[in-house]
Parts: structure tokens; C-alpha cells; sequence
């Protein structure tokens, strides 16, 4: 990928959904849903009532809790089970590492290692990145410069590209089989989580840690807590999201993903999500890492870190149901005072003009489409 062009394309974007977008909207809005008044959530996916509020505002109104600090910083207790947890494990394994930390260079992993570190300076980390093939370049120089700062192990690993991509164009050709939360985004996960978990099982590490939010950790598995449950944590994909990944894939590329019918029970690691527990703002970890100077706020834009699927996953969400599984993820955290309303209506508005127009379709996007070897009329775009 150019890293020019990637830069000045997502800058652009920025830039757009920050200053222009609402000069622009009224040019176009005949192709713009209606979106609720409080949260960014259009009609396609929530009705809106007279007052134009969606279902889900209007319960929250009712349920949400009073007092509540809209950027609260993270959960921290003396009955914290993550806490207890991790303190138990210190030390614990009889390898070189007690965790493996999932560690992407973006602002929740960077901010993630930074809290383990300081509050666990015992834990033996192992941090881990597995490259799919469409990472940001500025994730990768985020995370190699954030590590110089750690006195921590590092591996990457590079599942089999022809895996991944047919992994990725399964998904993004199957959205029918998609049961609320991203298909595509769901390969993309598992295929990381499962690419750790296979490397601590056979390495005899007892923690995989991710810095998944609360938000995505639910719209994703539901309300499961702080950790896989052990049926959970042992079982293949399949069981996750009855996606029938043999029909899929050969028994070579199975290898790839989790079955821990494979290791002793004893070896199968416990997959930790702290900020299910912590749950800090989306404001608050980028101030922080910025406060600590381990990530430039010139390069901790998303648009600058997610991998390059992100964009096409949200093209293909929108052409097939009207909106996409990001936007239902933002909406909440929007609704709870944890990211920034205006910005994130801008962006999605912008997603949903590309995708029914086909215009303003980027380098990164079709670029990204033709290493998955498809186009933007395989996904409905235009």
C-alpha cells in the first residue's frame, strides 16, 4: 500500500467529516437517510418517532443511569476481577510469558499495554500483532514506535494471505448470513483471536488480553463479561457464528482457526477483555496516550489506523441492509457519552453517500477490493 496516498486519502476524509461535510449535506441530501436527532443511528436501521428519536434513544432515556460522567476514566476497584485475575497469573506460568496482549498500534491496544505495565510491572507480556495483510501503515509505525517504549517481547505473525483473503471475500459475499454484528469484521477478529490462542495453547501461555470495548465486545457475543466462557473459549468458529467454516475451508487452512478440542483443557488460555471492566471513553484513552506521548494525535485518527477493510465492510453493510454494523456500534457509544455525535454522523452520512452514488470512492477502497480480487458491483456499490 502507498502510504502517501493512504495518508492524503484518509486526511481528506477527515478533514471533510470535520469542516465541509455540513455545507455539503444540503447539496445531497435526497440520498441521505434520516438519522435520529440524539445518536447517529439512520432509519433503516432504528424507526424514528415524530420527535425523531430512535427506539433505542428513547429507552436508554429511561434506563440510563443519573450522574454519570460523560468521559469517565476507567473502572478502577479494589474488587476489579480483571485486577485479581492478572495478579493471580503473575508469574505463574513455567515459560518465559504469563499473557499474550493483542497489540494492533491503535490507541485502546497502545493505551491497553500502557495500563498492564504500570499497574502489573510483574505480568510477563508477550505482545502480539498478526498482520492480515490490510493493516494501516500508520498502525504498524504506531506500534513499532510505542513498543520501543516497553521493556515487553514482541512477535508478529502473518497468517496465510491466500487464507485470509478467502476468508474475507467469503464474508463480504455472504451477508446474508449475517446475524447483526459484522461478518466480515467477525472473520477478521477470530482469525486474531484464534491465531493467539492457538500460539498460547501450544506455548503454554495462560492469558490471551484484548482491548476490545464494552460496546463491540457485546454487539458482538452479547453479554458475556469480562471473558469466553469456557464453552465459549474451547470452541471453533462454527459454534461462535454458525458460519460451517469446513464447507469453506480445506483442512490445511482449518488450521488456522481455534479448536480446543485439539489441546488438554489445561491448555487452553483464559481470553480476557479488561475494558469490559475498565470501560473508559473513547475521549479519554486518546487523551491519554496523547498525554504520554505514545501516539502523535496527528496519526491516532481511525481513519489512519484501522485496517483498510473497515471502509469496504461499511460500502457493503449499507448496499445490502441500509446502514451499516458500525454505525449501530457508534450510535451506543454516542448514546453514552463516549465519542463524539457530530464527527461520527458526518463519517456515516459521507459512507452512505459513496456507497448509493459511487462517488468519492478512494484509491484505499478499490485497491483493497481488487486484492480481494472483487469489485465495488460485488458488494452493491454505485
Amino acid at each position: 500500500m502507498d502510504k502517501t496516498i493512504f495518508a492524503r486519502e484518509a486526511r481528506t476524509v477527515e478533514f471533510v467529516a470535520r469542516h465541509l461535510w455540513h455545507f455539503i449535506r444540503p447539496l445531497v441530501k435526497t440520498h441521505l437517510s434520516p438519522r435520529c436527532r440524539h445518536c447517529v443511528l439512520p432509519d433503516t436501521a432504528s424507526p424514528l418517532d415524530e420527535t425523531g428519536l430512535c427506539k433505542e434513544c428513547r429507552e436508554y432515556s429511561t434506563t440510563a443511569p443519573t450522574g454519570t460522567a460523560k468521559h469517565a476514566q476507567p473502572h478502577d476497584s479494589v474488587t476489579d476481577p480483571i485486577d485479581d485475575i492478572l495478579r493471580s497469573y503473575t508469574q505463574s506460568s513455567k515459560g518465559p510469558y504469563d499473557a499474550i496482549l493483542l497489540f494492533s498500534g491503535g490507541k485502546d491496544s497502545t493505551y491497553l499495554l500502557h495500563r498492564l505495565v504500570t499497574d502489573y510491572p510483574r505480568l510477563r507480556i508477550l505482545t502480539m500483532l498478526v498482520d492480515n495483510g490490510f493493516l494501516s501503515p500508520f498502525a504498524v509505525e504506531n506500534a513499532n514506535r510505542v513498543l520501543r517504549r516497553f521493556d515487553v517481547d514482541h512477535i508478529t505473525v502473518r497468517p496465510q494471505p491466500s487464507f485470509v483473503k478467502k476468508a474475507f471475500r467469503y464474508a463480504l459475499t455472504n451477508l446474508d448470513k449475517q446475524t447483526g454484528y459484522s461478518i466480515v469484521d467477525q472473520f477478521d477478529g477470530h482469525i486474531t483471536f484464534d491465531t493467539a490462542k492457538n500460539l498460547a495453547a501450544r506455548q503454554d501461555i495462560p492469558l490471551v488480553i484484548c482491548g476490545v470495548s464494552r460496546v463491540q465486545l457485546e454487539n458482538v457475543f452479547g453479554p458475556i463479561g469480562f471473558e469466553f466462557p469456557p464453552e465459549q473459549e474451547q470452541a471453533p468458529l462454527t459454534t461462535h457464528a454458525g458460519i460451517p467454516l469446513r464447507e469453506v475451508f480445506s483442512e490445511d487452512e482449518m488450521q488456522h482457526w481455534f479448536d480446543g478440542s485439539c489441546f488438554p483443557e489445561e491448555r487452553v488460555p483464559r481470553f480476557l477483555f479488561p475494558y469490559y471492566v475498565w470501560d473508559p471513553s473513547e475521549e479519554f484513552i486518546l487523551t491519554e496516550v496523547s498525554r504520554l506521548g505514545l501516539i502523535d494525535s496527528r496519526q491516532s485518527s481511525p481513519l489512519l489506523t484501522n485496517n483498510t477493510l473497515i471502509p469496504v465492510i461499511g460500502m457493503a453493510e449499507v448496499a445490502r441492509f441500509g446502514y451499516s454494523s458500525f454505525e449501530v456500534e457508534f450510535a451506543r457509544m454516542v448514546r453514552e457519552g463516549k465519542s463524539e455525535r457530530g464527527y461520527w454522523l458526518n463519517l456515516f452520512e459521507m459512507l452512505e453517500y459513496s456507497t448509493k452514488t459511487g462517488h468519492f470512492i478512494n484509491k484505499t477502497v478499490t485497491d483493497t477490493l481488487a486484492q480481494l480480487g472483487l469489485t465495488k458491483k460485488d458488494i452493491g456499490v454505485g
